[in-house]
């Protein structure tokens, strides 16, 4: 499959009297995409305001981030956007580089990792926007209201909104439609009777991707569909970049972490550093999606039915990274021992969930589990620090008294942070 990324670099974003992209700016037509978003019945009405990097503005109760794409093709977000399941990961996708759909939630008074009324966060500017990727994004927020009668902590006007943000993610990028890009990266993994040749000396390496367990009943996550448990199956690197999976709503809010979501699953910094390195010092064969599990032995079923495809494809390396929260470091611990055992190295990517002592240091890792096997591990900073955000200017997001203060937030409330799957700009160290 080759997918061919069609990038127009976005410098400015506007209000305007048509939707259109040119000379680096993105114009949007504001009544046309609430038009389009307001045909949802469950919404009164859904509000659109921007946010751009360097503004003291602060967007809260944020429940999901998209970057703008669109296919060539169409058959954009299978199984979500339409019923028919068409092949993703191959053609060509235009793509607004630099923007992002930002969805904010109608969560009431607990929302978040905080649970409180503000949820989780990106700050314009600030410390905030400092360690958050998204602080440098041009920021188009969604803002769902509930129609009278519905009742917006419900899953169906959460799974309403989550569609909303997708389809406005596709109207942005389809200003592109007919331009020439900035520039095109193409990705390009041939079918696995071919994908080994001349790297026959190479490691070959599977990614285990282990995804949120918990999620709304009828939430579309892979081609539209659930999964609490999966039969392991290979997907294509190409189809994570290319809408074939979205981000689980509850990985993103209620009592969950913000430490994941779907642009980083778009720009997915494993799968990229993987292709990079395809050919040159490893040989890269494939994705391998897995649930985490809370039962032990769902844990070692899962883990069990993984390694053996993986073994299946002759691999003899993995890269492992976990769901949210601390019982998923169990399922991709047990898969590394078990691999261990058998042939494949394995590195695990993880945050580290250390409590905060009374003196405020944080001297108890969260790390659950203690053996060699799984030992070789990249940190991606410690979640439960806390950060102050300083008082902005204006707030983007439903009614939330003293959202625009000063704030104490975990590092797990600020969205694009704590990356689950390596895109963050923190690193815990040991003084």
């Amino acid at each position: 499959m080759r997918l061919t990324l069609r990038k127009f670099k976005v410098n400015q974003v506007n209000f305007g009297t048509k939707t259109e992209f040119r000379n680096g700016a993105l114009w949007i037509n504001r009544e046309e995409l609430t038009s389009l978003l307001e045909e949802e019945k469950r919404f009164e009405k859904v509000d659109i305001q921007l946010a751009r990097p360097g503004e003291s503005v602060r967007i809260f109760q944020v429940a999901d981030i998209i970057e703008p794409r669109a296919r060539l093709d169409g058959g954009d977000f299978p199984g979500i956007l339409n019923k028919t399941v068409t092949i993703v990961g191959n053609g060509s996708t235009d793509v607004l580089s630099g923007s992002a759909v930002v969805l904010v939630d109608q969560c009431g008074n607990n929302c978040g990792a905080m649970h409180d009324c503000a949820g989780n966060v990106i700050d314009m500017s600030g410390p905030g926007a400092e360690v958050s990727p998204y602080g440098r994004t041009h920021n188009i927020c969604v803002i769902p209201y509930a129609a009278a009668g519905v009742d917006p902590t419900t899953p169906e006007f959460k799974i309403a909104s989550k569609v909303a943000a997708i389809k406005a993610a596709v109207y942005l990028a389809q200003a592109c439609r007919g331009l020439e890009p900035d520039e095109e990266e193409v990705y390009e993994l041939p079918p696995l009777s071919e994908v080994t040749k001349d790297m026959e000396d190479l490691p070959r390496v599977v990614y285990v991707f282990n995804f949120y367990r918990y999620f709304f009943k009828n939430e579309p996550i892979i081609y539209g569909q659930a999964f609490s448990w999966l039969p392991s199956v290979l997907m294509h690197p190409n189809e994570f970049l290319d809408g074939a999976v979205v981000n689980s709503y509850l990985n993103a809010n209620l009592s969950s972490p913000a430490s994941m979501d779907t642009y980083e699953i778009q720009n997915h910094p494993v799968i990229l550093e993987l292709y990079r390195r395809h050919g040159k010092d490893i040989c890269f064969l494939g994705v391998i999606p897995t649930v985490a599990q809370v039962e032990e032995f769902a844990v070692d079923s899962q883990t069990n039915l993984a390694i053996k495809l993986a073994l299946t494809l002759g691999a003899n390396g993995a890269i492992l990274t976990k769901a949210p929260g601390g019982s998923p470091q169990m399922d991709v611990a047990n898969f590394a021992k078990k691999g261990h055992e058998l042939g494949i190295k394995s590195v695990l990517i993880l945050d580290d969930i250390a409590a905060r002592s009374p003196d405020g240091k944080y001297r108890v890792n969260g790390i659950l589990f203690s053996d060699e096997r799984a030992g070789a591990i990249v940190n991606t900073s410690n979640i439960n620090e806390q950060i102050i955000l300083p008082p902005v200017g204006r707030t983007i997001g439903h009614l939330a008294p003293g959202a625009d203060g000063e704030l104490m937030r975990l590092r797990s409330a600020i969205m694009g942070q704590s990356g689950q799957l390596g895109n963050t700009y923190m690193v815990e160290v040991e003084y």
